[in-house]
């Protein structure tokens, strides 16, 4: 079977015109060389230069291998050139994880990423579940509350917005607004589940509101947007996303203790690969181009 290494010695022997030339240019004795081109013509069977003192001047058969071997050398020089920029060019999956609502901010990132960089195919999952990152679930997540603790995460501080307890137009026209304490037995509230509970405005309609005046409870900020927004009853919405919507009546204002930091969270095993660190970069670009004032916030 003629190898590939004999046959890039000839080659290199009809290019250059002699042994010598052949074996510094690959790197090998001038042996090696010799040996490789006696291989190849006995495997061929036909002689691939003649030989004289000023060196080797290749035969027909010789000639043809140094028309091939131009060409694929050619060849192989420009796919070692494409190689070596896809190294270097994010390409393949990228899993981006969030709360919803938070749908506009990663999108904005994504299509800023896939301008520079389009072999990057984004998949974005959007859930209060926390996603297993150390199992590769996510490359890239947005987390709320406190900073995550994993010794095994990079986490960077992207934002922080504030909560309160919002109703719609049409909601404070048939129930009013409450003044005091003791008018929330007349209204309806949109209480947390068993993940959401401990997030401010929803401890606080647990301490404040009775039982009875809970008329939903679900652990998805996305679904108490819809019930606010569709007049069912007082919820928690982002006040920079309320403030948008000339429909909505502030119940509560946010307090101190309502302000919920974001994260950006990755896996100290992908931080620094260019994929990663672009989406990164172009997601913290977003909250310092848009400001919390002017976000543009989805609607359910």
């Amino acid at each position: 079977m003629v190898a590939w290494t004999e046959v890039r010695s000839a080659y290199m022997v009809a290019k250059l015109g002699t042994v010598s030339a052949a074996a510094d240019a690959l790197g090998v004795h001038r042996a090696t060389i010799l040996r490789h081109i006696d291989a190849l013509e006995t495997e061929l069977g036909s002689k691939l230069f003649q030989r004289h003192q000023r060196g080797y001047t290749p035969t027909d058969v010789g000639q043809e291998l140094l028309e091939v071997g131009s060409r694929a050398d050619d060849e192989l020089t420009q796919w070692l050139g494409r190689a070596r920029h896809r190294r270097d060019e994010p390409s393949g999956e990228l899993i981006i994880t969030a709360l919803p609502g938070f749908e506009v901010t990663l999108v904005r990132a994504m299509i800023r990423m896939q301008r520079d960089f389009p072999a990057v195919s984004c998949r974005i999952v959007t859930t209060e579940q926390l996603m297993r990152m150390e199992f590769g679930e996510a490359h890239v997540a947005l987390r709320a509350g406190g900073r995550p603790s994993n010794p095994d995460f990079v986490v960077l501080h992207h934002s922080s917005h504030s909560l309160g307890l919002f109703a719609h137009k049409s909601y404070t026209q048939q129930y009013g607004i409450p003044t005091s304490d003791a008018d929330f037995e007349q209204h309806r509230f949109c209480a947390g589940g068993e993940v959401s509970y401990h997030v401010g405005p929803l401890e606080w309609i647990e301490q404040n509101v009775p039982p009875k005046s809970i008329a939903l409870r679900t652990d998805s900020l996305l679904i108490g947007h819809s019930a606010v927004v569709q007049g069912h009853c007082i919820g928690p919405m982002w006040q920079a996303e309320a403030e948008q919507d000339p429909d909505l009546v502030e119940v509560v204002a946010p307090r101190s203790d309502w302000t919920i930091d974001f994260w950006i969270v990755t896996h100290v095993d992908l931080h620094r690969t260019t994929k990663v660190r672009s989406f990164v970069h172009r997601l913290k670009e977003i909250e310092l181009d848009l400001g919390a004032a002017q976000r543009h916030w989805p609607k359910p």
